[in-house]
């Protein structure tokens, strides 16, 4: 589809009723969000993708009255407005982020961002509160702004490219939260709009990397068990029993399990062909108990992913 056509389809969904005009003229929202778009290349976006000057024109014709050029204002804000809406929180391909819980994730498609404007219970504070992000982005912001300045060309790609991977990130607007930066191995804990402590994490080979997704904390689990990947009981740990014998699980604390399910019965791990798990011909649940080894700590944070 495509966004001429979401926009049509957005207004055949409101029977025609407009969402930037009233009564046949243009409401100040309108003004709002054409200034709005105008800030596009602050966030290293193409201000051309959304017709400033186009718009432009065609607002000032619609403050004439004018009936037709007020219902092209109105196509045509809602238009560029759903393409800058989505554009500003959708990072390049490559960057996409994964969101387990669907209230986490930004509006994707034009249709989606023009149903939460129009669903907004005053549309002047959904546009002022549009261009709200992370806190981490809004700091890449300013120093964008400052390297145009006084910064060299590799400067602006290196806050260019970092601000594409914050895209997608939750605004969480002052809520409680963490941020993993798998880049450097650090863990923040954002609280009220501002870092308020971190600490070293272990995340992801370039083998096996950590992805890229938003989520929310459940729960907590104290004494966690550590269920070990099936490729990892494949690459690592059968090789280990069939060099080193059965053993090597004991000393690790950790034991077999006959399924996935909630009780799963246990192994007798000398009985278990490991040399078809080291095979990849049969798959196998290892877990580490509960212990000061385990690979979890003390306490294991449930993100469902």
């Amino acid at each position: 589809m495509s966004d001429a056509q979401a926009v049509a389809a957005f207004y055949r969904a409101r029977s025609g009723r407009p969402l930037w005009t009233e009564s046949g003229r243009l409401r100040p929202e309108a003004e709002a969000a054409v200034a709005l778009i105008a800030t596009a290349a602050e966030d290293g976006l193409d201000p051309a993708r959304y017709g400033g000057p186009r718009l432009q024109a065609l607002l000032a014709r619609a403050r004439s009255g004018d009936r037709r050029a007020t219902e092209q204002a109105e196509r045509a804000l809602s238009e560029a407005f759903g393409r800058y809406a989505v554009d500003l929180r959708t990072p390049s391909r490559g960057q996409e982020t994964a969101f387990p819980d669907p209230r986490l994730a930004p509006p994707d498609t034009i249709a989606a961002a023009l149903r939460a404007a129009a669903a907004a219970p005053d549309l002047g504070a959904h546009l002022a509160a549009l261009r709200r992000m992370h806190p981490l982005y809004e700091q890449l912001r300013t120093a964008l702004s400052e390297a145009r300045v006084d910064g060299d060309a590799a400067d602006i790609r290196a806050i260019l490219a970092n601000m594409d991977r914050l895209r997608p990130l939750p605004r969480l607007a002052g809520r409680r939260h963490v941020l993993v930066d798998a880049a450097s191995g650090r863990l923040w804990m954002y609280e009220d709009g501002r870092s308020r402590g971190a600490m070293k994490v272990v995340v992801g080979s370039p083998e096996h990397p950590t992805p890229l997704m938003a989520g929310v904390l459940t729960h907590s689990v104290l004494r966690p068990y550590w269920n070990i990947p099936e490729d990892l009981v494949r690459d690592r740990f059968a090789p280990r029993v069939l060099k080193d014998g059965v053993g090597v699980l004991r000393a690790e604390n950790m034991e077999v399990l006959a399924d996935w399910s909630e009780t799963p019965a246990r192994l007798d791990p000398a009985k278990v062909d490991w040399r078809s798990a080291a095979a990849g011909r049969i798959g196998l649940r290892v877990r580490q108990k509960p212990g000061p080894e385990n690979m979890m700590g003390a306490i294991k944070f449930m993100l469902p992913n």
